[in-house]
Parts: structure tokens; sequence; C-alpha cells
């Protein structure tokens, strides 16, 4: 019977996971009417079976309804986003620094505007404090983002972070600083903690990190440096983590432990543990305040919460129930936490130590612990690193086996040293940040050793819905108190599901997916083992491009680790700005491009063939073209069908091209639908099933040009828009063409824009 009531708790946490996950992953939000039977049938079941996991799965509908329902209400009215306005209000985050830019998060006076405002101001000079009331004129837009498959839902991030539009600051007004006031006094000592170690640190490599363990500004580190700790398998430990929060209390409770053992306090000792319990517990609450308040620092705060009041009550916590209890209330507070890869790698860490730890699993000897430990940690991990955490990595183990000390009981404690002595000693302060961005520069060497031996990232094809279940399942048998034979199979089911491989088209077809990288172009063929990539997409104003943020996450999603063929169509940045991050990223075989990027160039004539697929070069000829009319036109065959990839070509190289090299069952539009493209002529011969745009949403130009669209719409072709529906997926070969659904008619999310 107690070991029955012992689980009562955990079994309630999984259903009420399993409701709010429902939600999440619903194309709509559920209606009233549906959660009120909801709520009403599993409080009936309840009551009559007497277990709580259905009427925890229903207010799991409930409460990720709720916050849902309120996310949507709070996005920016679409009237806003035509015109220039004008916003007083407060500065509401760290602001962060990056490729000329800050970008901060910004709290509107405007009750007709959303709460939140995430904006970008591109002027370095810019100087901003969480506090400080401003003026400004801004452009907005509704939250919108990127969609392509596996890649990074830039709207869910935005729902996860309360942000109801984005933006930038304009130049059609001076802004004006009105006011500093004492609204966000969290976000006030988390900045100017950030400055004191940027001043104390200077031209460290690792004054970004410092201020992530500090402060949790994960952003303040470099991209470079995420992806070493990524391939390494050590970005758990540069977020502050719940051992750090643990740790941080435990030295505190310590404190007061011996400081009751002083003469004064001798006949006081009945108020050790009510002490011990407060001010630990108070000291792991302003610490994950100061971090940003994460899923992992609520977790161990919720958790520490639970045990002091049952020390305090003196009666004894499973740790099942202690982890179950704290998986509830952070899933009460923001059911939104669910889809953020800090809440699965946290919790499921900490279920696999405490497996573990309880006796569940058995090791004899602390080093055998150790290895157990870390071996039921990585399978416990492996679902959520390789869906939402950017893959696998087989270096991670005897990495962090180093890393996990180091950083725990090394740079953390001297971080949290110069935070403590920084109001009293501040020199003291800066000799300790000093010291740990000393200790931390040491790790850079290593890392990129160990990042670049072979084959060490691994970005498995991330699974249906049902084999993530059926992985999910792996791992709770391969961490159950079952037979080891049980436990080995568990593993194996982990290691088979995530180790399966994408589909492939068959021999003598092709897939075409065009992604959705804004304005610009990058396109994606594949045949049954080779593929190549057509344009990279452009470079991005605040840093980054299309080429490594987009082109590659895709290409890793689908199994390839090299490309065989790149080319760039041409020299402008909508289509070659990817191309640096692109080849910095993966091996290519072969590049050919247009005028303005390279020395090999494509040329007309030139032909070849991979898996019963032909491919051919139709244009530029010889001759001297400018930017856009040296576009490199490739044309791809399967048996009857074909697909046409234009760059940016102009009417008068349309009208130069021979007929037969102009038919296409789907046609990528030239110049993403603008007039100076896409003639009556072109259109006519096309007689395309398919014409593709890549548009960036909202875009100056207003491509496509509707008269444009309609051209081809009345030439029979469908014209599927990035810009509206993402990335866009076809499939070409013997047996026929299919495709033209986006990504946002594929997967549709409530917090995710549909397809206009």
């Amino acid at each position: 019977m107690a070991a029955a009531a012992r689980f009562r708790i955990p079994a309630a946490a999984g259903a009420l996971l399993a409701g709010v996950l429902a939600v999440q992953f619903a194309p709509a939000l559920p209606a009233v009417g549906t959660l009120w039977a909801a709520l009403v049938v599993g409080a009936a079941f309840a009551a009559a079976r007497r277990a709580a996991w259905p009427l925890a799965f229903a207010v799991g509908l409930a409460v990720a309804t709720v916050q849902g329902r309120h996310v949507l209400a709070d996005r920016l009215d679409p009237v806003f986003g035509a015109e220039v306005l004008q916003v007083t209000g407060t500065v509401a985050s760290v602001p962060l620094r990056s490729a000329g830019r800050v970008q901060f998060e910004f709290a509107p006076e405007d009750p007709a505007l959303p709460s939140r405002l995430r904006l970008s101001w591109y002027d370095e000079r810019a100087t901003l404090v969480p506090g400080e009331r401003w003026y400004l004129s801004v452009k907005l837009r509704p939250p919108r983002g990127l969609a392509n498959p596996g890649g990074h839902a830039a709207e869910q991030r935005l729902a996860i972070d309360g942000i109801g539009a984005t933006g930038y600051v304009h130049d059609e007004t001076e802004p004006r600083r009105l006011a500093v006031t004492r609204a966000f006094p969290i976000e006030r000592a988390r900045a100017a903690i950030a400055r004191r170690i940027e001043a104390a640190t200077g031209s460290s490599p690792s004054t970004g990190l410092v201020q992530a363990l500090a402060v949790g500004v994960q952003d303040a580190v470099p991209d470079d440096q995420w992806a070493l700790f990524r391939l390494t398998g050590i970005t758990h430990l540069v977020a502050i983590s719940g051992l750090h929060v643990t740790l941080f209390a435990a030295v505190v409770a310590l404190g007061v432990r011996f400081a009751f053992r002083a003469r004064a306090l001798a006949g006081r000792q009945r108020w050790r543990v009510p002490a011990e319990c407060a001010l630990g517990l108070s000291a792991a609450t302003a610490y994950a305040l100061l971090a940003g308040w994460s899923v992992p620092t609520q977790r161990t705060v919720l958790m520490l919460a639970v045990y002091a009041a049952a020390r305090l009550a003196r009666r004894p916590v499973a740790a099942p129930d202690l982890l179950g209890l704290a998986l509830m209330a952070v899933l009460l507070r923001d059911p939104l936490a669910a889809l953020t890869a800090g809440f699965w790698l946290s919790f499921g860490a900490v279920g696999a130590i405490l497996a573990v730890g309880a006796g569940r699993l058995r090791a004899p000897g602390a080093v055998a612990t150790f290895g157990l430990t870390q071996a039921a940690v990585t399978i416990a991990l492996a679902p959520a690193s390789a869906v939402m955490a950017g893959g696998l990595t087989w270096v991670g183990a005897v990495v962090n086996a180093i890393a996990i000390p180091a950083y725990s009981f090394v740079a953390v404690p001297l971080v949290l040293l110069g935070i403590a002595l920084a109001p009293a000693w501040p020199d003291a302060a800066v000799a300790s940040w000093r010291l740990a961005a000393a200790g931390l520069d040491l790790q850079w060497a290593p890392l990129e050793w160990c990042a670049a031996l072979p084959g060490v990232g691994w970005s498995p094809v991330p699974p249906s819905f049902a084999l993530l279940g059926a992985a999910l399942v792996g791992v709770g048998v391969a961490l159950a108190p079952w037979p080891a034979s049980a436990r080995t199979l568990g593993t194996l089911v982990v290691v088979a599901l995530l180790g399966a491989r994408a589909d492939r088209p068959p021999h003598g077809a092709f897939r075409v997916t065009v992604l959705d990288v804004g304005q610009g172009l990058a396109t994606v063929i594949e045949t049954r083992a080779r593929v190549v990539v057509y344009d990279t997409g452009p470079s991005y104003r605040g840093g980054g491009s299309a080429g490594g943020g987009v082109v590659v996450p895709y290409l890793r999603r689908r199994g390839w680790q090299r490309i065989d063929r790149l080319v760039v169509s041409h020299g402008d940045d909508d289509h070659a700005g990817g191309r640096e991050d692109l080849l910095a990223a993966l091996p290519v075989s072969r590049e050919t491009s247009g005028a303005g990027v390279s020395e090999a160039r494509c040329q007309a004539g030139e032909t070849w063939q991979w898996d019963g697929v032909r491919f051919a070069f139709v244009h530029p000829d010889a001759s001297p073209y400018d930017d856009n009319a040296g576009s490199c036109v490739l044309r791809v065959e399967a048996g009857s069908w074909a697909a046409l990839f234009t760059g940016d070509i102009p009417a008068a190289v349309e009208a130069s091209l021979p007929p037969a090299a102009l038919r296409a069952d789907l046609v990528l539009v030239p110049h993403h639908g603008s007039r100076t493209s896409s003639s009556p002529a072109l259109v006519a011969v096309a007689g395309a099933r398919w014409a593709a745009v890549s548009a960036g949403y909202g875009n100056r130009w207003g491509f496509p040009k509707p008269d444009v669209v309609a051209r081809w719409r009345a030439a029979g072709a469908r014209v599927p828009n990035t810009a509206a529906a993402g990335a866009l997926g076809f499939e070409l070969g013997p047996y026929g063409a299919t495709g033209g659904r986006g990504e946002r008619v594929r997967a549709p999310r409530w917090w995710r824009a549909g397809s206009d």
C-alpha cells in the first residue's frame, strides 16, 4: 500500500504533463466546452477510481489552454504593423549587444499594444539599462518566424518568452530617455552584474561565459562557443543548472549551521533547522532569479521548497514524489515550459540520477556508481538531446566527467563569490571573476580538439511523435528496477529509434525542399544517395546567416554529412550570404556559381547524372552578363518530370533560353516574383504544375507581385510561397509528382501563424 501511495504523485505529474503536451502540439486550442467536459469526466473518474491522474490530465488541458488564450490575446493586432509607431515604455530586460545592434525587451504603456515587445536597435552607440523609460519610434510586426522541418521554432520561443510583437527602433524621430524608474529591479541587478563582469574580464574569450554563469545571460556567449558546447555535449553546463543552485543553497545552509555553533547562539538550537531552511531556500531563490528563472532553476527551487517543508514538518518525502511535485509546480505556473529543451534535460537528468541513487540500479563501489550514473543520464537525455538540443555526441560522457566537477566546484563558486563580494569588496570581486575567466580560458583548446574528432557530432533524424513516445518508453524500461535483460532491451530500443535513417527518394526520383529563409533563396535537391544545395540564403543583419542557421541544420536532420554539389546562382547576398557559414560547417565535394562568387563558374551545356536523375546547366553561356542576368539556371529531370531553378534571371534571359529547357513541372519563380521576370512567354512555355516562390514575409519590395502570381495561376500553376506557407516540399520521379504543402500546413500549431 505504501509503495502504491508513493507513486500516486509521479502518476499525477505524468498525466498533467500529458495533458499539457496534448494542447501544445494541437493545431488549435481546445474549445471551452471541451475543457469543461474533460474536467467533469476527470473528476468523476478520479472519484470513482480513487486515482488522481484522470483529473490531472484534464487540469493539464485546462491550464495550457488558458495560457495559450492569453498568449494569443496579447499578440499585436496586424493593423499596427503597417506604420511607424511612437511608443513610450520601459526597458524590461538585460540589453544584448551583437553585430552592430542592441536587442532588448520593452514594456509599452499603450494598452492597445502587447504587454511585451522584443526590439532591435541598430545603433552601436545605444546605451540602455533595465528600468529606463524611453520614447521610441518603432516598426512592429506580429510574432512570426521561419518555418522549416526540424528547424528552430522562433514563434514557439516568442510564445514561451511572452513576446507579443517584434520590431526595430526606427529613425523617424530621435529616441529620448525620459526617466530612470525602479521598475524591473531584478533585471537591473542582472544588467549591473553583467556590466561589472565585462569590465573585470576585459578581452577574455570567456567573458560571455562568466556572464552566463553569473546571471544567465546566455546570448552573451558567442555562436562559435555554443557550437563547441553542442559538439562536446556540455551545453547544459552553460545554463545555470539545478546543481549550481543546490550547491549555493547548501553552502549558505552550512554557514548557518556553523554560525549556530557560536557561543552567542548556543541556547537557540531549536531555531537552527528553520534558519537553515529559510536562508538556504532564500539564497537559492535569489540566485535563480538572478539567473533568469530558467526551468532548471525553477525545478530546483521548488524541490528545495518541498524538501524544506518536509524537514520542518519532520515528514520524509520520497524522491519520486519530490520530483513529481516540482514538475507539477513548474507546469502549473508555466505550461509552455514543456516545449523547452531545458525542461526535458533538467527533469530527465534528475530522474536518472534518482533512479541510480535510490538503489534501483545497483553498482558496486563509488567509481562504478559514477559510471552508471553517467550512463543513466546519457540514456535518459538521448531523446531530448536528439530532438531539441541539436543532436548527440559520442565524446559527451568523457568531456562531462571532467567538465562537470570543474564547472561545479571551481568555475561556478568563483563566479558566485564575485557576486557576493561585489557590494562590499569590489576589488576582490574583480579578482574572483578574472580567476574564473582565466580558468575557463583553459578549456577552449581541448574542446576544439574534441570537436574536430571524426564523427563527433551526430544529428539524428527527428522521429515521429509515435517513435519519440516509444523512445521515451525505452528510457523508462532502461532505468526501471527490472532484470538486466529488460533494461538492455530498453536501451537498444532508444538507440535503434534515434539511429533511424531519413527516408530517401527512390532511384530515378528527386526531392526538392525550398527552405524558408526570409527574403532570399536556399533550396536542397536530394536523390537516392546525393544532395545538391542551390543557393544558401541571406546573411542576417543581426548576425549569422541562413546558411548556418537554416540550411546546415536541415541537412544534418536529413542525415547528410557532406554536400555533393553546391550551386550559388549569383553573388547577391540574399542568394550567397550564407555561403561562408555553409562551407565552414560541412564539406563540399564541388562548387559552381554565377558571377561574383567563386572562380568555378557554372556553364550552359554541363550535365551529370546521379541515381537515375539528370542535372544540366542551361545558363549562362560564355557571354558577359551582369549580376542577375548571370544567374546559374539549373534543370533537373527524372524521366518525364522536370524542375527548373532560375535564380534572379530577368525577362531578357528568359527569352534567350531554348523552349525545351524551360518546360518544367516545378519552376522556382525567378527573382522572388519580381515584375522584371516571369514573362508571359516563360509562363506559357513552362507549363508548370507548381510555380514556387521564395520570399520574406512582409518584405519591403512586395514580392511576389500580385500580377506575377496571377499570371502563373492563369496558366494553371499553383503558386505556393515560403513567406506564407513556410518551407515547401516536392518529390518528382517515375511514380509521379507530389508536394506543394508548406510546413505551416504540414505541422500546424496553435502558437504558429497559419498559412496565409
